[in-house]
């Protein structure tokens, strides 16, 4: 990943230097933002590999990522915009580490945060990553998401 990372930024930051600063500030967030979205696409596209071992590892490498994302892009955006940009992945991490019982703020925060793109199939991807759960723990942090996403369409002021 970091030689991705390190060629992408490389070419991105030629373009990024032709631009007005506010262009270019505009780009790299949402350089970084694209950066972040092909990353959780890939980590669930590689959803059977992750099942075959465990949770606990998947975890490690997404705040071992994490930290390489942060640093890569630190160099060439504000800490602040960096933060916002990778917040998602904090999110996931909470996913991650959230109880079944608790499962419910995650599950809003990440709604409120990303609108209506996070939905029951993203849920059940996340949760089908978590080999730290029971059948009847996933059935409990499926109906509850359930029930979240439901109450987000009967209230769209909530969007």
């Amino acid at each position: 990943m970091e030689a991705v990372l390190a060629a992408s930024l490389s070419v991105f930051s030629e373009y990024a230097a032709k631009m007005s600063k506010s262009t270019a500030r505009q780009a790299w967030a949402n350089f970084l933002e694209q950066t972040v979205h092909c990353y959780i696409q890939c980590m669930l596209n590689s959803s059977s590999k992750i099942r075959a071992k465990s949770s606990e590892v998947a975890l490690a490498k997404i705040r071992e990522d994490y930290d390489k994302i942060a640093l890569r892009f630190e160099e060439c955006m504000t800490k602040r915009s960096m933060r916002s940009g990778i917040e998602v992945l904090d999110d996931l991490i909470s996913f991650f580490e959230s109880s079944p019982a608790f499962v419910s703020v995650a599950c809003e925060k990440m709604r409120r945060t990303h609108g209506p793109s996070f939905k029951m199939a993203t849920v059940k991807a996340i949760l089908g990553l978590r080999t730290d759960l029971t059948k009847e723990d996933r059935a409990l942090a499926l109906k509850i998401c359930e029930e979240i996403l439901e109450e987000f369409k009967k209230n769209p002021q909530y969007d």
